[in-house]
């Protein structure tokens, strides 16, 4: 969500409210101390996950859930997480009177906090109580903010420099602050440590300026109230953004050249190796540096500039980036001689790390890099297909080439043929999912009974429904290909047109 001030309550905070504290929640997975709830919601909607906007805590009945499958229950569970819900509270009612093993095993894998409401008390009593009390801490935010705004803005009139500004900001906030550039190098520091703030520090903000990354706050440990801590996250890093601009720190005309040169990449125009180089060494990387495209949804303000950061501080990795649009992308180097090895190792390094979809492309030479930004782009745009956060352009050839086909009718025919004897089942959902599982498995009758929490019997019991339903053997390798690109097919066909 874009906007100045977020209003939000951490989700241990919600959960010790009084109104709360009626249903006798109980935490059975996630951490409710590393959330934040923008607000309270309730629905015994099934596909309730795209009307969200992320940041809700969910409170259910388990209505909507009543018959699903335990597949079915763990895609409810990953449709949440993908939208970056806040927690889940599910009453232990008639509907579910025990929390579904399979949900509290997903909720745990994703790190999405799932909660047991053990004791019935009116939802509209929980959503009015806690929203207000979220509303109540926002109206305090606000002053805060205009408090840190006033000092930042008044050293700023009087030209006191990054220095200044820094050690104000310390001072309002009685922590530590340290300032870096795109690059972490350190700018500024009002800290005795300011390695050790960086390593560990209580908040960040991305300092950045109409799409452009210009540097880092890190702010460290301290006893002040979390309002005022969160407000200096949100107004402090636009006024460090002026004087980072104002020192020359950071031209903003290469900022803005480095977004052309992005820019040129994904429409294909020109690969323009020779300007990829010079700006990789304007910011001291390699010229003989390999390039991977990352494009991130830009699900709020900087999101994606914050992310492209984490993972540099992570990995060690450089990377060149921008807000274009809607999304954030980046060209990040790798050392020369970097294989797939080291994508994965950054993609692996996205999935420990909250926050918005994500895609990666192949690891290329400079003179492929708009290649590899495009691939990540179109692989973004595949990311409705799916429940994973952050996917690797390789991985999803096939999703891509099928995601480019206009005539989506044809798609649609595929798909008929195919599968039509399954689409038109009382059950076909099921059978289904357990053809895609297992042919994802590579024919493992035994990995996909484990996917689905089956025994291997029932399988095999669902695989010869399916033939008969089909009308031939789907074990046949001959006929697999045609069934798994129908498999996709289906899924490009739901999810409409690709961005790209």
């Amino acid at each position: 969500m874009r906007g100045r001030v977020p209003m939000a309550l951490s989700l241990a905070a919600v959960l010790a409210h009084p109104a709360v504290l009626q249903c006798r929640p109980v935490v059975l997975a996630g951490d409710p101390a590393a959330r934040t709830v923008r607000w309270v919601h309730s629905s015994e909607i099934y596909e309730i996950a795209p009307l969200l906007r992320g940041g809700e805590l969910l409170l259910t009945t388990g209505l909507g859930l009543a018959g699903c499958t335990a597949e079915e229950r763990r895609a409810y569970v990953r449709a949440l997480a993908a939208r970056d819900v806040a927690g889940l509270a599910l009453e232990l009612a008639g509907s579910l009177p025990e929390p579904p093993a399979d949900m509290v095993a997903e909720a745990e894998r994703l790190g999405l906090p799932f909660v047991a409401l053990q004791r019935r008390y009116p939802f509209v009593e929980v959503t009015e109580q806690v929203n207000s009390a979220i509303l109540d801490s926002s109206i305090v935010r606000l002053r805060h903010a205009d408090d840190v705004g006033r000092a930042l803005s008044r050293v700023l009139a009087e030209r006191g420099g990054l220095d200044r500004l820094t050690t104000t900001l310390a001072t309002l906030l009685e922590r530590a602050v340290v300032l870096t550039d795109a690059t972490g190098s350190v700018l500024s520091a009002a800290a005795e440590d300011p390695d050790a703030v960086l390593r560990a520090p209580s908040a960040r903000a991305t300092v950045a300026v109409d799409g452009l990354l210009l540097g880092s706050l890190a702010i460290g440990d301290g006893d002040t109230e979390d309002d005022l801590l969160r407000a200096a996250v949100d107004r402090a890093p636009e006024i460090f953004a002026i004087e980072v601009l104002r020192e020359g720190q950071q031209p903003l005309l290469s900022g803005r050249a480095r977004r052309d040169l992005l820019e040129r990449l994904l429409t294909g125009a020109s690969e323009d190796a020779d300007t990829l180089t010079a700006h990789a060494s304007d910011s001291h990387i390699s010229p003989s540096a390999r390039w991977a495209g990352l494009a991130v949804d830009a699900v709020s303000e900087h999101a994606g500039l914050a992310l492209v950061q984490e993972i540099g501080r992570v990995t060690g990795v450089q990377a060149l980036s921008a807000e274009i649009g809607d999304v954030t992308y980046a060209l990040v180097a790798l050392p020369d001689g970097s294989s797939r090895e080291s994508l994965l190792r950054i993609a692996a390094s996205l999935k420990h790390t909250r926050g918005p979809n994500a895609a990666l492309g192949p690891v290329v030479a400079a003179s492929a890099a708009g290649r590899s930004l495009r691939a990540a782009r179109q692989t973004l745009a595949l990311g409705r297909l799916g429940p994973e956060r952050v996917m690797v352009a390789e991985d999803l050839a096939l999703e891509r080439l099928l995601s480019a086909v206009t005539d989506t009718a044809c798609l649609g025919d595929l798909v008929e043929e195919q599968l039509g004897g399954l689409l038109r089942s009382a059950n076909g959902e099921d059978l289904l999912a357990t053809l895609e599982h297992y042919l994802t498995s590579g024919g493992s009758k035994a990995a996909t009974a484990r996917a689905l929490h089956l025994r291997r019997q029932s399988v095999h019991q669902r695989l010869h429904r399916i033939s008969d339903r089909l009308g031939y053997d789907v074990t046949d390798p001959r006929r697999q290909p045609a069934l798994w690109l129908a498999l996709l097919a289906r899924r490009t066909v739901a999810a409409g047109p690709a961005r790209d």
